[in-house]
């Protein structure tokens, strides 16, 4: 799976966003060693903290102010990546 702006920006219905907590559930069981956060609460903590970090930049063009299913998608995958 290729997780970009265009694949994010797709995900605009509940349905397409739980197809993609589906792939991300079949991608942690394939591609453990890919997710920098294994644990729950480092999980949870990493999306806190690119939520944080993420909503002050100033090149963003996410409206944090009006989330949507694919706002809600990148926080899932940004919990397992960010560091």
């Amino acid at each position: 799976m290729i997780y970009n702006e265009e694949y994010f920006l797709s995900i605009n219905t509940k349905e397409k966003f739980i197809e993609h907590l589906n792939q991300m559930i079949m991608d942690f069981h394939k591609n453990k060693e890919q997710f920098q956060n294994i644990v729950v609460d480092d999980y949870l903590n990493s999306i806190e903290a690119w939520l944080k970090s993420y909503s002050f930049d100033c090149n963003s063009n996410i409206q944090f102010e009006k989330p949507d299913w694919s706002l809600i998608a990148l926080l899932f995958y940004f919990g397992k990546i960010y560091e």
